[in-house]
């Protein structure tokens, strides 16, 4: 049978853990596009409020159970068929986490994990499929990063979402070999700011703290959502892809930056007021419960223009690159990858000259922007030429010679988008640029000085432009949220969807080291 989705508004939507977090985002973007959803959770009481809040009337219901029990989930869906006559979309999203070290974790406190995460999810999954077996629909389940990125403190989530990657992996195979009309799909969040730490258990000595970035939950519901109406296999949310190929190109790399920044962010050193959370019991006085939003106490990136540039298939290409260019590098090219750095570079403020002097009167207020950029960006180019030199390459050579094609290409293209298309697309080059660096570069820069033993002078470019640069894209979104102008958005996305593919050939374009296949 041939799959076919419906639109969100002919849909009955089933969602589990629908009192809190991405599950109650989910809940209230489907029902503002004209869906019917029934929400699941143990906690009756907030799910009472949800129901209330939403408005919706007939369109609305809620079941309490225990995802980890079949029989109560089983009852919840006899429920929402009587109610509604069947469902169309089934999302697994219900949670629960502890924090601690493996150790000081108790055997059922990880097994209560396993018991709602993995099983769940399984006997979600079942019953879900059985019911859409003949009439078609989706199934979609809530992964994780650590769906194949374990993080420190948190080994029976981790291998939760291990356990339903691979779930979900098997249950999309067989219902492909039986050719059943339904859409399967892995959601792959990467932090979020939900009451998640609210609820979770924690031994460890301090509250946990998320590694950023951060998301907020709607960025995680709208994906969802597409997948509900468009099939997919996998939806990585932020830089979920990124670190998860780097996970199978450079598994060292990765313990590096687990061991390096992710354990000392997880502990964060501020008291833990809910230790006992809610993992073996709901409870709507603890906080959370009928709350989408967390208490994360940094940057929150929200749905914007940049997160859906940053979300094309192509959006991890060069971070990627370069995450397995420090895996492996040698010093020949490093001191190459920085030549092209600096034959795009030293662009970068004639461009915000030629896109400040074609900006219309209407936009005036991103013209005092570009004036801030460019007061920031001059002389950058000449980091770049100290840092060759501190490898001891010749930076005169690189600042006298030629960029390789990909490089030139890539400027070129920004300047025409700029002078005969709109000035605006600049912004394009400048998500995918700042995008890339913050997911990587520092990160990227203490693995090359380790590997190739250079000074730390060597890496000013990097380090200046990694994760320390969080704020600077804080104000670029904010500028591209500004936006109203429907053709400058599609000109910025546009740009930023090209800029990404010349800027994965520059690195592709780069020489590679022997026996090296990370880049293949």
């Amino acid at each position: 049978m041939k799959l076919h989705l419906k639109p969100l508004n002919q849909q009955v939507i089933v969602i589990t853990g629908g009192s809190s977090g991405i599950g109650l985002a989910t809940a209230r973007m489907a029902v503002e596009q004209g869906a019917r959803v029934a929400l699941i959770s143990r906690n009756e009481e907030a799910l009472a409020q949800i129901e209330q809040q939403l408005g919706a009337g007939e369109r609305v219901m809620h079941v309490v159970a225990d995802v980890g029990e079949r029989e109560q989930l089983q009852h919840a869906v006899d429920q929402v068929i009587e109610r509604f006559g069947g469902f169309d979309t089934w999302i697994n999203n219900a949670g629960s986490s502890v924090w601690g070290r493996l150790g000081d974790v108790s055997d059922e406190d990880h097994q209560r994990v396993m018991q709602t995460n993995f099983w769940g999810t399984f006997y979600g999954s079942s019953i879900a499929a059985a019911h859409l077996r003949p009439r078609g629909g989706s199934i979609i389940n809530i992964g994780s990063l650590e769906s194949v990125v374990a993080l420190p403190f948190h080994a029976s989530y981790s291998a939760s979402k291990h356990a339903v990657k691979a779930l979900t992996d098997v249950l999309r195979l067989e219902l492909e070999q039986d050719r059943a009309p339904v859409s399967v799909t892995l959601v792959r969040p990467v932090a979020t700011d939900t009451p998640f730490m609210d609820h979770s258990k924690n031994e460890l000595e301090s509250a946990p703290n998320f590694p950023p970035p951060v998301y907020a939950p709607e960025v995680v519901a709208q994906a969802i959502l597409h997948a509900a109406e468009h099939p997919q296999r996998d939806v990585y949310i932020g830089n979920g892809k990124l670190l998860s190929r780097l996970e199978q190109n450079a598994p060292r790399l990765v313990d590096w930056l687990r061991r390096r920044f992710i354990a000392p962010t997880i502990v964060s050193g501020r008291p833990d007021a809910n230790r006992r959370g809610q993992l073996h019991e709901a409870d709507s006085s603890q906080g959370g419960a009928g709350h989408a939003h967390g208490a994360y106490p940094g940057v929150v990136l929200q749905h914007s223009l940049y997160t859906r540039a940053s979300q094309h298939p192509v959006a991890t290409t060069a971070a990627l690159a370069l995450g397995a260019l420090a895996g492996t590098a040698t010093r020949e090219q490093y001191i190459a990858f920085l030549t092209q750095a600096y034959h795009h570079v030293k662009h970068t403020v004639p461009l915000l000259m030629a896109c400040g002097a074609r900006l219309p009167e209407r936009l005036e207020w991103l013209r005092e922007a570009i004036a801030e950029y460019i007061e920031e960006e001059i002389g950058h180019q000449e980091w770049i030429l100290n840092d060759i030199r501190a490898c001891g390459g010749d930076a005169e050579a690189v600042r006298h010679g030629q960029p390789a094609l990909p490089t030139e290409l890539m400027v070129a293209y920004v300047y025409d988008r700029i002078a005969r298309h709109n000035p605006a697309s600049f912004f394009g080059m400048v998500n995918v640029l700042e995008g890339t660096s913050i997911a990587l570069a520092t990160q990227a820069a203490g693995v090359l000085q380790d590997k190739l033993d250079l000074p730390a002078k060597a890496f000013s470019y990097l380090t200046s432009h990694g994760s320390l640069d969080l704020e600077h894209i804080e104000f670029f979104k904010r500028l591209m949220n500004r936006l109203d102008n429907e053709d400058d958005k599609a000109a910025v996305v546009h740009t930023a969807r090209v800029v990404y593919r010349l800027y994965g050939d520059i690195f592709r374009s780069l020489p590679a080291a022997e026996h090296d296949h990370a880049l293949a």
